[in-house]
């Protein structure tokens, strides 16, 4: 069962921040977004001391599963543990980022992952990570152990790629990121976990409010609507995994974005829970919410 998370972006404080914190201390996250989690009254007196001190907000909604209990909703946003890391020469950029930073937009895998004792490390303890670069594409690395837990389930929409390992050696072809190698598969201990299918199509976000990217091609590297995502049903697929990176606004149209955003079916939550895989992270800390599920109309 999902509880819903209303949280509140204000405008302008007008110098009363420091009052809505000590009124309101426990729906105040750390990093200073009111938020209120079945709590209609405190909500209710938040709301009304807004429109007392006339401060303008907008309001969104996020759906959180605690991770106990059946599933409401069929897909929800995966939010895995970082490696702390920024290599990347196996991936190919196509845009320079015009000069005022490193654009992923359109970038391309052209080699495997190649680890080392450090990541490893992390991927032991956590069994899925992600890679903070890439921006796009998005890199996730599994164990072993998680790969072989995995198989029996046959999940849907991903495809698995054994990693390289430090000092070793490796052929070209077996090195490049499209090629097949039985030795690899057999003897790789680290792979990734590529997500293959996108959603079929593109989620809304009400009102563009703000965005930031890439002066070159104009993908957004920040984006803010006034709604949280919400999809129509037929803007979702079957698979078990998928990812988008483009938004629709009712303001400006559809939006490309840089980064990609992943969601994974209610079946392969359930698997990653039941299995206490550790490299699950909250989806959000402001506002807290554990388990974020994908929002659907209609």
């Amino acid at each position: 069962m999902e509880t819903p998370v209303n949280h509140y972006e204000l405008e302008d404080s007008k110098g009363l921040w420091p009052t809505i914190v000590e009124r309101f201390n426990k729906n105040v996250s750390d990093n200073g977004v009111p938020y209120f989690k079945q709590q209609p009254s405190m909500e209710m007196d938040f709301v009304r001391f807004c429109n007392d001190n006339g401060l303008r907000f907008r309001r969104k909604t996020i759906l959180e599963y605690s991770g106990r209990g059946p599933t409401d909703r069929p897909f929800y946003y995966l939010a895995v543990r970082d490696t702390r890391e920024y290599e990347q020469e196996f991936i190919r950029l196509k845009c320079d980022g015009g000069g005022k930073g490193m654009c992923w937009s359109g970038a391309e895998q052209v080699r495997k992952v190649t680890l080392t004792a450090a990541i490893a490390k992390v991927i032991d303890q956590s069994d899925i990570v992600v890679k903070n670069y890439p921006i796009s594409p998005r890199v996730y690395l599994i164990s072993r152990r998680l790969k072989d837990l995995m198989e029996p389930f046959r999940f849907s929409g991903i495809a698995i790629t054994p990693c390289l390992e430090v000092g070793a050696k490796y052929s070209e072809d077996e090195a490049a990121f499209a090629s097949r190698s039985g030795r690899l598969e057999k003897e790789a201990k680290y792979f990734q976990l590529n997500l293959i299918s996108r959603t079929p199509g593109k989620p809304s976000i009400g009102n563009l409010v703000a965005a930031s990217g890439c002066p070159r091609c104009h993908a957004l590297s920040i984006i803010d609507g006034d709604k949280e995502s919400e999809f129509k049903p037929a803007d979702l697929g079957a698979e078990d995994f998928q990812r988008f990176n483009e938004v629709t606004t009712e303001n400006k149209g559809d939006q490309h974005m840089i980064g990609q955003i992943a969601l994974i079916s209610a079946r392969a939550l359930g698997f990653f829970i039941e299995s206490r895989i550790k490299g699950l992270k909250p989806y959000s800390t402001d506002p807290p919410v554990k388990y974020a599920a994908v929002q659907i109309r209609g």
